[in-house]
């Protein structure tokens, strides 16, 4: 048996190291940012040989302080560095590509035994590196111009095979002196220590309560008024406050598509809430809980406006409920889709599109934002928040229509990319009448008009 304990553990060491591109991209489709991934994997590698060796191998704890810059110099730049530049490389990169550039290791390993120990440098391994480094030009598409990564992502995946590397130099000297536990233990020691200041604890907890994390999500919660459904059932907007049972009835549809989008395409449970206005009529919200209690989704009333907390009381007892239930949440389009899959999935899951047309402008910055390497990112779509479709005169629920896509750029800070549709304003805008315009002081200088 222990003969074969060698290949056991070869095995499992590639396992454990292939699951490192897994978590990551996890990590990163939750929303979890560059900084705390490497602190999660290093800290948290960090707590658990903490806890492991105090129980079975303390001597690890004990060094001279002449050997700490090889373990300075090992944590930092060879799993720390390591961390930042590799992860970074699988977020522009495919998860393969980004593994390949990594094992290029071995060949920086054959350059470094050369130039500090004087290893031979035979022929067998001259060829072996211009082996290894054609493959990763294969892969990486250079070669064909049929690129699937960014020449920046090629270069944090060559720098990662370079830090992987330079561990075995510090290793060289460290199992000098100490055992590989020992080794391990202060290089991730530092390693975790380190990666504390690339951390942000404010967003850190998305880790574990993304839509991928331990938590999950629970429900959702629809907000919706008379008066708006009146409105896509074709009344003015001077006349929404009068009781239409024929336009509601009209313009629901607009509603339940929305319903429709959360049960059916993300698979999640919701409540519709209504934000009563004092002009609703009985008959009118007792319409819409039928038609919603018609998809299996209830209606609670939120008048949190008139009455405060005890106005929002049955609404939070509903979310509660749906918080209890049980879920099997997906998106609307797989995160390793192209932006053009990923934008017309949106479109006919969502909107109910036949499709998309983009223009010549769209097309052009899909390519480049593709070979730059943002195309892993999400879809914000930008468009009018009056209608399905990019023309907000088309109300209701409308069918047989194609959503245009103007632009496309990417906000890299936030980590999406934003599809331009129709005649849309990234900004916020002012309505004809700002409501400054009925903000005054009187003669006695009390202020009016602001409600």
């Amino acid at each position: 048996m222990k003969k074969y304990l060698s290949y056991i553990y070869v095995i499992l060491s590639a396992v454990c190291w292939g699951f490192i591109g897994f978590s990551n991209r996890m990590l990163t489709e939750v929303g979890v940012s560059l900084g705390n991934r490497v602190f999660i994997r290093n800290f948290g590698t960090l707590v658990i040989l903490t806890i492991v060796f105090a129980l079975f191998h303390r001597q690890v704890f004990r060094i001279k302080l002449k050997h700490l810059p090889i373990f300075l110099c090992s944590g930092l730049l060879s799993i720390l560095t390591l961390s930042l530049v590799y992860f970074q490389c699988q977020t522009m990169c495919s998860l393969s590509v980004a593994a390949v550039l990594l094992y290029l290791a071995p060949s920086f390993v054959v350059i470094f035994s050369a130039v500090l120990w004087k290893t031979p440098l035979t022929k067998r391994k001259l060829i072996a590196l211009v082996v290894s480094l054609l493959g990763c030009v294969m892969v990486s598409g250079i070669i064909g111009g049929d690129m699937t990564a960014s020449w920046a992502g090629i270069g944090l995946g060559v720098l990662s095979g370079l830090c992987y590397a330079s561990y075995t130099v510090f290793a060289h000297y460290g199992l000098a002196h100490y055992e590989s536990y020992t080794m391990i233990y202060w290089t991730f020691l530092v390693a975790g220590l380190g990666s504390v200041f690339f951390a942000d604890f404010e967003t850190l907890p998305l880790a574990f309560s993304g839509t991928q994390g331990i938590v999950g999500v629970c429900g959702v919660v629809i907000v919706a008024t008379v008066r708006a459904l009146k409105y896509h059932g074709g009344v003015p907007k001077a006349e929404t406050g009068k009781e239409n049972l024929e336009a509601l009835e009209k313009g629901l549809p607009n509603l339940l598509q929305h319903v429709s989008n959360i049960t059916t395409v993300y698979k999640l449970p919701c409540v519709v809430a209504i934000n009563r206005f004092p002009t609703d009529t009985e008959a009118e919200l007792k319409l819409i809980e039928t038609k919603c209690k018609e998809l299996g989704v209830n209606v609670a009333l939120s008048e949190v406006w008139g009455k405060g907390g005890e106005g929002g009381v049955e609404l939070a007892k509903e979310v509660i409920r749906l918080c209890e239930q049980p879920n099997d949440f997906t998106f609307s389009y797989e995160l390793n889709c192209s932006i053009k899959e990923k934008i017309e999935a949106i479109a006919k899951k969502i909107y109910h599109a036949d499709g998309v047309n983009f223009t010549a402008n769209a097309e052009k910055q899909i390519k480049t934002l593709t070979e730059l390497g943002y195309d892993h990112m999400p879809i914000c779509m930008a468009k009018t928040q009056y209608s399905f479709t990019d023309d907000q005169t088309k109300l209701g629920a409308p069918r047989d229509f194609t959503i245009t896509v103007r632009n496309v750029k990417v906000s890299a800070g936030a980590g999406f990319l934003v599809a331009l549709t129709g005649e849309i304003m990234t900004m916020p805008g002012l309505p004809k009448a700002p409501a400054a315009y009925n903000i005054d002081v009187d003669d006695s200088g009390r202020i009016v008009g602001l409600f």
